[in-house]
């Protein structure tokens, strides 16, 4: 591994537990390097902070992607359901759920626009096979098609409110976490179909 690739994998570490408050010697010292070193690599932290982020939102994109591109478009309930689940484990790693959040507190307003665009272009991707499956729930007259967007912002809405309960409750003993996904699933179904 360069020591280009160990200095992004710092920043992606640091980011999930600070977020943008992390600092260059920080990074410094896992990569084992001066702080004046890393500039030889990168011109300042909002570039290695960048390079981490881009790393992290294509790759959770392309994950769900190919969920939803490996359906048959069959069985509207499994495809569904198996494109919730991908979504809901990708998250599962509470350092990847604290990463993502700490993308809208980031302070640099230009880091913060570059990551918003290309989030809104990797959605803009998969609201369009997302809308594709839940046109197949209406071809197989399993949800009406006068309920298909209201249906889609549902489903993003919940899984939303699922990822806060898993950051609330990532260290409540009392709190099970799969049978609360798996009721708002169920609960979830039950109202989308007719």
């Amino acid at each position: 591994m360069s020591k280009k690739e160990e200095i992004i994998i710092a920043a992606h570490t640091l980011f999930a537990q600070k977020g943008y408050l992390l600092s260059m010697s920080e990074i410094a010292q896992i990569v084992n390097l001066k702080t004046q070193s890393l500039y030889s690599h990168f011109k300042k932290k909002d570039d290695i902070v960048w390079i981490a982020l881009q790393v992290e939102i294509n790759r959770a994109f392309s994950i769900w992607s190919k969920q939803i591109e490996s359906t048959d478009y069959s069985d509207f309930r499994a495809d569904l359901q198996n494109f919730f689940y991908t979504i809901i484990n990708y998250y599962k790693d509470s350092k990847t759920l604290r990463l993502w959040r700490n993308i809208s507190l980031i302070q640099s307003i230009e880091l913060k626009q570059k990551c918003k665009d290309l989030i809104k272009q990797k959605e803009a991707e998969l609201g369009r096979l997302t809308q594709k499956m839940f046109i197949s729930g209406t071809a197989q007259h399993i949800i009406k098609s006068s309920n298909l967007e209201g249906s889609m912002i549902l489903f993003i809405s919940m899984i939303q409110g699922l990822l806060d309960a898993m950051l609330l409750y990532e260290n409540e003993p009392s709190m099970d976490m799969e049978r609360f996904i798996d009721l708002a699933w169920e609960t979830y179904w039950e109202g989308l179909t007719r």
